[in-house]
């Protein structure tokens, strides 16, 4: 099939001017395809500059408001074709604004993240099984739709760093079989690396990042290629700011607590209400306590402002078992079906989503007499 007949919706062909000529879209367009095309400064990404030249590379747009949903409809509209397409494909999302507090890195890389990690909500499929959703173990990469994919990130704070510049925010999305054929160690891959990162010295003023690696390799930190700050290599040390461990099917068989990014009301119930059911908006006055019980399916609270503290016994274990924990702003506590717990409401209050895995309702069981006391 004809890569031109193989658009879809939200997509656009390079070489193409589906806009009129005064809309931003078709002036990044222009400007993108005259710096990948400049014959005289030549654009680091080897297999990039192919795609354009080719037309399997693909762009979407992002307007501004609702970031995650119209990126997750784009991602979607890609993923769903980009295997047609060939090795040499990517998708490359430019934005109409950027929703950061500030126009400094350190903003622009958290609301990155938090982009990602509220898009990724959006996605209906499982997180590839092959693919860690753990941002710290060396098999991580971003799955959308099924797909893992590299991430690279360009913006107009980046100078030094001139291969992660561009006008207004852009990222890029490779899916994983672009690098099938060019692996490290193969003789196609180690020219094509010697290539690129030659190119790279030449290109930027900034040194060449000590965040590169090759996936897989155990001392690799795959996500923290994705934002480069402009030469200092800073920005991404430490953990990465989001989890998508929510995302990974796989059966938690004890309970978890996770201190992830504080959301408001409509943030969370954006990326935690299901495409079928509900979840639960829960405000608990100080010093509220819901005693020893438990529930027929899995279920996780999200605690959007104030605090309470989480007492759980062990899967099938007595009252000897017991942990507690202190839950606040931010705070993911998952539940596994059947788990023996209480929560008593700090002194502020505590107000938090309570979702049911599937949105479905849950049957209670009430387990007073827990500690051998009525509470």
């Amino acid at each position: 099939m004809s890569t031109d007949m193989l658009n879809s919706e939200f997509l656009t062909i390079p070489g193409s001017a589906p806009f009129p000529s005064n809309t931003w879209k078709s002036e990044v367009i222009a400007s993108f395809e005259k710096r990948m095309l400049d014959p005289e400064s030549k654009f680091p990404c080897i297999f990039g500059v192919d795609a354009v030249v080719r037309k399997t590379l693909r762009y979407g747009f992002i307007d501004a408001g609702a970031y995650a949903e119209q990126l997750a409809a784009t991602l979607r509209s890609f993923t769903s074709i980009c295997e047609e397409l060939g090795r040499r494909t990517s998708l490359v999302v430019f934005f109409e604004s950027w929703n950061a507090p500030e126009e400094t890195h350190e903003s622009y890389y958290q609301e990155f993240w938090e982009l990602l990690e509220r898009t990724a909500s959006f996605d209906e499929v499982p997180w590839p099984s092959e693919y860690a959703a753990d941002t710290e173990d060396s098999g991580f990469e971003y799955c959308f739709n099924g797909i893992p994919m590299f991430v690279v990130v360009n913006t107009p704070l980046h100078t030094a760093r001139r291969s992660r510049q561009f006008e207004r925010v852009a990222i890029t999305f490779q899916p994983r079989f672009v690098f099938d054929d060019i692996k490290a160690g193969t003789k196609p891959g180690d020219n094509a690396r010697k290539v690129i990162r030659g190119r790279i010295d030449e290109y930027d003023t900034a040194p060449l990042t000590a965040t590169i690696g090759n996936y897989g390799d155990e001392t690799n930190s795959e996500w923290r290629q994705y934002y480069l700050d402009d030469g200092q290599d800073v920005i991404s040390q430490g953990k990465c700011p989001v989890s998508f461990m929510t995302r990974k099917e796989t059966k938690v068989t004890a309970t978890k607590i996770f201190q992830e990014t504080e959301l408001g009301i409509a943030e969370a119930a954006a990326k935690f209400l299901p495409t079928q059911g509900g979840i639960e908006l829960q405000r608990d006055a100080p010093g509220k306590v819901h005693s020893w019980h438990s529930h027929s399916v899995h279920e996780t609270l999200v605690v959007l402002s104030g605090d309470m503290v989480v007492e759980y016994a062990a899967p099938g274990g007595g009252p000897e078992t017991v942990t507690e924990d202190k839950a606040t702003a931010g705070t993911r506590v998952e539940l596994p079906a059947g788990t023996i717990h209480q929560s008593t409401a700090g002194d502020q209050g505590c107000v938090y989503f309570i979702i049911p895995e599937g949105g479905r309702a849950a049957h209670t069981v009430s387990h007073g007499d827990f500690l051998g006391e009525s509470r």
